[in-house]
């Protein structure tokens, strides 16, 4: 549901050139509930890769952002 969730909100993409995900992401679906185990082993890694993001840690830069603005003419 996260996955579904990220797609609506346009938080989670795939490159269009990724045929097979998308075949099979048009293949996979649900049955009383629970997820259709058959041919799905993108979708299962992807779902893994989405259910990680949670314990994903970002290490502070040593190196403060800077911003530049470039003026035209």
């Amino acid at each position: 549901m996260d996955m579904l969730e990220r797609m609506r909100t346009d938080r989670f993409k795939v490159f269009r050139g990724l045929n097979e995900w998308f075949s099979e992401f048009r293949t996979y679906h649900r049955q009383d509930g629970k997820i259709v185990k058959e041919v799905d082993d993108l979708m299962s890694a992807t779902r893994y890769g989405v259910m990680m993001l949670r314990e994903a840690i970002t290490e502070p830069s040593s190196k403060p952002l800077v911003y530049t603005v470039k003026r035209y003419a």
